[in-house]
């Protein structure tokens, strides 16, 4: 049998998945996704995971990415997340799913929230690869896949099925090391966190909050020590995946 022409072949996928296993941590993971997503004619990664029984039935945390700070920012904020009926079908699929963000923004009822879903589809996050994931402690969640691709072939979402699984399992535990013991973030930390995910630097932080950037680089360092992370985007997806921040 022909493999056809742009599908990846059996040793590309054998070696991401031996990138992926041999990953330890959520910054090992993003910059393998990095490097294994062009393959697939594929660009961005998001990942997420899913808390029910609260009171909104509900609640979704994100975790590693490589989104525009902006609009990652600006979608986390954004309460179309939970609202929009489409985007509840995907967290609730239990087979891999193609979709586009242009229908689930048509879905959307709320301008404003169209408008964020709308924005999505303008930055070339429109065609997107759904894959739902579990890890060993229960934990229930969903990665994101997007890229200028139409579809993709059966064999390319049996092997992005299967890379998604392995690094979810290894995101849960790496969220888990770090925040077992938990060292409290303070309140001008976290405000520095919130700052850092909408894209600003540190000398624009600093204005911000009417600091000095010496001081905003002194309590990212304080908060990278606290996480055990290797630096303010590793920092800021653990914060985000255990719930020190919500943004």
């Amino acid at each position: 049998m022909t493999i056809p022409a742009g599908l990846p072949r059996c040793n590309f996928f054998e070696e991401n998945c031996v990138r992926i296993r041999s990953a330890q941590t959520d910054y090992d993971l993003i910059k393998a996704f990095k490097d294994i997503l062009p393959g697939y004619g594929l660009e961005t990664f998001l990942f997420s995971s899913f808390v029910f029984g609260d009171v909104t039935g509900e609640t979704v945390r994100f975790g590693i990415n490589n989104w525009d700070a902006e609009l990652f920012y600006r979608y986390c904020r954004n309460g179309a997340i939970r609202r929009n009926s489409l985007l509840q079908q995907l967290r609730m699929a239990v087979v891999p799913q193609m979709t586009r963000q242009f229908i689930i923004a048509e879905a959307e009822e709320n301008e404003d929230y169209k408008e964020v879903h709308l924005s999505l589809v303008s930055a070339g996050y429109d065609r997107i690869a759904y894959f739902p994931v579990r890890s060993s402690d229960g934990s229930a969640g969903g990665v994101r896949f997007s890229g200028e691709r139409e579809t993709l072939a059966d064999c390319e979402m049996m092997q992005l099925s299967y890379l998604a699984q392995q690094a979810f399992e290894i995101h849960a535990n790496d969220v888990t090391i770090h925040t077992t013991d938990r060292s409290i973030l303070t309140d001008r930390e976290k405000q520095c966190l919130i700052l850092i995910s909408a894209g600003l630097s540190a000398s624009e932080i600093g204005e911000a909050l009417d600091i000095s950037s010496h001081t905003v680089n002194y309590h990212t360092s304080n908060m990278c020590k606290k996480l055990g992370a290797r630096n303010k985007t590793h920092a800021l997806a653990i914060a985000i995946k255990a719930g020190y921040i919500s943004i």
